[in-house]
């Protein structure tokens, strides 16, 4: 055998026995990863709770279900799983410009949008401002309940008003993928017809007048600046900065016909994306721009230490607060305020849009009822008696347009009935 025969024999034996040592590394790798901890599972990345690791096996029932809880474990918690998924998530959304969530989809220029709250019925958001499936009787439904929640909010505080804010489909649709858009086309959408059935209702002149002052919905306001103004940040669900400043401006200054006591200067900063925990592996990090409280001389708090006065605010937790502190006054004592207040009673939408209506109220308290389910009944008629004692110049429910769901006995898309939410919390007028 020559020499140069036993050289590729050699290699040859080589090369077979380096690729089984390298497929046998790899898949070593995730065990190996996994018992040295070198890439720990992080629940938060996805969502969601990841298996936990089984108990001991006790009795004959515990040792059934021990193998398939073991093998859950190792289906969530297996080395490089989340790297994994984070290589995923890029090659989805940089190189094929789509989400592996089915409750993003990535539209236009990268635009995203929030589909549905919940995984199990993917674009029921869109679906519902679109008007698919929503039939007369809902709008119906819809349009008498909040009009009949309305008429006796006023009755008890007649500084009562509800606002609904236009979401990223129905302002930005144009950047919606061309399927989207062509299905949302064949519809009649939702608000538009819900506003215009309630503005139809058999109610007194007096009603009526009541009824259209104050229910707030400005799709054409912000429509029209939206080519000028950043409404909403392309990787974010809630509004931040200019649009939420467009909405509190137009609702002051047109419906309630309040003069701007105060101006803003603007900052610009990169922030995390709300939407980010569903896209882990792909930074998501929108510049805003956000206004300079201090230099207007306006306290800006946010958290429930926010609150002393509130026993229950560490449960609703988005809750804050904004004060004008004239100069000389100590900032962080608890002055009580001379001129006009506002109670905001919102969903997650009222956080990033409070702190505008400072510019025209010396103080704004806004409380967010997400997490309102967590309150006792007494609980609830506490807050209620700190809202009279508080005694603000206005109220406003304000909801992003899907929350117009949560009206609805009918649709069960929401698990919170808003109309006995919010007749539990109403202030009187003081």
């Amino acid at each position: 055998m020559s020499f140069s025969t036993l050289i590729r024999k050699w290699f040859a034996q080589l090369v077979q026995r380096s690729f089984l040592l390298l497929w046998f590394g790899l898949l070593l790798m995730p065990a190996l990863i996994h018992l040295t901890k070198i890439d720990v599972p992080d629940a938060t990345l996805e969502n969601r709770q990841l298996a936990a690791i089984p108990l001991p096996i006790k009795d004959l029932d515990s040792a059934l279900n021990w193998t398939a809880q073991m093998d859950a474990y190792l289906k969530d918690h297996f080395g490089l799983r989340q790297t994994m998924i984070a290589w995923n998530n890029q090659i989805r959304y940089f190189g094929l410009g789509e989400s592996a969530s089915p409750q993003l989809t990535v539209g236009k220029e990268h635009m995203l949008f929030f589909n549905s709250h919940e995984a199990a019925y993917p674009n029921r958001m869109l679906n519902f401002l679109c008007g698919k499936d929503i039939r007369p009787e809902i709008i119906n439904e819809l349009a008498t309940r909040v009009s009949g929640f309305l008429l006796k909010a006023r009755q008890i505080n007649p500084n009562t008003s509800i606002g609904f804010v236009p979401t990223k489909p129905v302002l930005y649709t144009e950047y919606l993928p061309d399927w989207m858009q062509a299905e949302c086309q064949q519809k009649t959408h939702t608000l538009p017809v819900f506003l215009q059935t309630i503005a139809q209702f058999n109610a007194t002149d007096a009603q009526q007048t009541a009824l259209s002052a104050s229910i707030y919905y400005p799709w054409t306001a912000m429509q029209k600046l939206k080519s000028s103004v950043q409404l909403y940040p392309k990787e974010d669900f809630h509004w931040h900065g200019r649009g939420a400043q467009v909405f509190a401006q137009d609702i002051a200054e047109r419906q309630w016909q309040l003069p701007a006591l105060r101006h803003f200067n603007f900052y610009r900063e990169t922030v995390s994306s709300d939407m980010q925990r569903f896209m882990p592996g792909v930074a998501l990090k929108p510049t805003i721009e956000s206004p300079d409280y201090a230099n207007a001389q306006i306290t800006a708090c946010l958290g429930p230490q926010c609150f002393p006065e509130l026993a229950s605010a560490a449960k609703l937790s988005d809750v804050s607060r904004y004060r004008l502190i004239p100069a000389g006054v100590n900032p962080k004592g608890n002055n009580r305020i001379s001129g006009k207040k506002l109670l905001l009673i919102s969903d997650s939408f009222g956080n990033g849009v409070a702190g505008y209506f400072s510019a025209y109220f010396d103080e704004v308290w806004h409380i967010s009822i997400n997490n309102s389910g967590q309150l006792s009944s007494q609980e609830m008629l506490d807050l209620q008696a700190s809202f009279e004692s508080y005694a603000p110049d206005k109220v406003l429910y304000l909801l992003h347009d899907y929350s117009l769901t949560c009206f609805s006995g009918k649709l069960h898309y929401c698990p919170v009935d808003l109309v006995k939410v919010l007749s539990q919390l109403h202030p009187k007028a003081k």
